[in-house]
């Protein structure tokens, strides 16, 4: 069967006075979901130091380490009571989401990286403690892994393209991609959860495969760490196409999904061309990393109030009309995933939505 993912979001939102809202038993059994991925959005507080003046050492405050802490526990905690419910109450598995790595106030370096190495590390120990709180069976046979939470591999200079990304970024040699302090961290991280120490854990991504004028180095990254490295175990690729309002690129976005589902086909990531090719080849394919793809729905689809609810209603069945049917060669064999966002008035809507594709597996 194929195999249906959730992202479930707990924890702080924006800042740390917005909390995500708790989601019911019902909200979780009426999911026709295989696993849960349980995780946060890219709040910076987690990882986030203020720093003493030079003069004082420049190591991060009493206060500010504490409040930091404090703010990563409740989040961990928070994390732990969602999987200890989804557990009891499914019997089905989980996945626990590292906090989003803050964005470089510099060019990074592998020195910069391995503060976050350690503390991925020091929560994944975290979880597997406070998860054998409540049964030690339950991290051993219901966690499959971690979800490292990062969306975009940051450049400075392009090896093929044009366009600007991340300033603080560095240049990406797919030749050697370790060398990459970015990619270093998610091998780094990778490979100690492979290990007794945490239970043998996979790692998991979710990657926006790009737009605008960097949209071909995106796809190029991605598809050497996925289709190269054994680093990820499964990629879910993002075509960043239903939250891209902008009509500036649109279309160009939603060629995307045409390279996801090509991807999803051939268990090999592919890349678009200027010329309308969305089955380019970039690497063959030597890893035994699954790809699947991630789609997307949230009350913007529901409450006609905001914003973007035209946009997402005129988007969101290019998702269905994507990934269904017979353009998906053995769906069965595939695993699809779905970001609901935070739990909102009308939630049962946007689950019967879910629920629909789902069921078409």
């Amino acid at each position: 069967m194929a195999n249906k993912k959730v992202f479930l979001y707990v924890g702080y939102f924006t800042d740390k006075f917005t909390k995500y809202e708790a989601y019911s038993d019902t909200d979780i059994t009426g999911l026709h979901a295989d696993e849960f991925v349980i995780t946060c959005a890219g709040y910076p507080g987690y990882f986030k130091y203020d720093y003493a003046p030079e003069e004082k050492g420049g190591l991060p405050t009493p206060d500010s380490e504490k409040e930091r802490l404090d703010r990563l526990n409740f989040y961990m905690n928070k994390q732990v009571e969602l999987a200890v419910r989804i557990i009891r109450l499914t019997g089905k598995t989980v996945w626990f989401g590292f906090p989003q790595p803050p964005r470089p106030t510099k060019t990074i370096t592998i020195e910069e990286y391995k503060k976050y190495i350690t503390a991925f590390l020091d929560i994944a120990a975290t979880l597997k403690l406070k998860i054998n709180g409540y049964n030690k069976d339950y991290y051993y046979n219901y966690v499959q892994g971690f979800y490292m939470n990062d969306e975009h591999v940051r450049r400075h200079t392009f090896s093929t393209g044009n366009g600007i990304d991340d300033p603080y970024g560095v240049n990406t040699d797919v030749n050697h991609l370790r060398n990459h302090p970015q990619i270093h961290m998610y091998s780094e991280v990778s490979k100690a959860l492979k290990t007794a120490a945490y239970g043998w854990k996979k790692l998991l991504w979710a990657p926006y495969m790009g737009y605008g004028n960097n949209y071909d180095t995106t796809m190029i990254d991605i598809a050497y760490i996925a289709n190269t490295t054994d680093i990820f175990d499964t990629v879910l690729l993002q075509p960043h196409h239903y939250f891209f309002y902008e009509e500036n690129g649109q279309e160009d976005v939603k060629k995307n999904l045409a390279v996801v589902r090509n991807s999803l086909n051939r268990q090999e990531v592919r890349r678009r061309t200027n010329s309308g090719n969305t089955d380019t080849r970039v690497v063959a394919k030597k890893s035994s990393t699954i790809i699947g793809c991630q789609m997307e729905i949230d009350e913007s689809y529901f409450n006609e109030k905001l914003k973007h609810y035209a946009a997402c209603r005129q988007k969101f069945p290019d998702y269905l009309e994507a990934f269904s049917g017979s353009k998906v060669t053995s769906p069965a064999n595939r695993v699809f995933s779905f970001y609901c966002d935070q739990r909102f008035n009308g939630w049962e809507d946007a689950q019967k939505e879910v629920n629909d594709f789902f069921d078409t597996l």
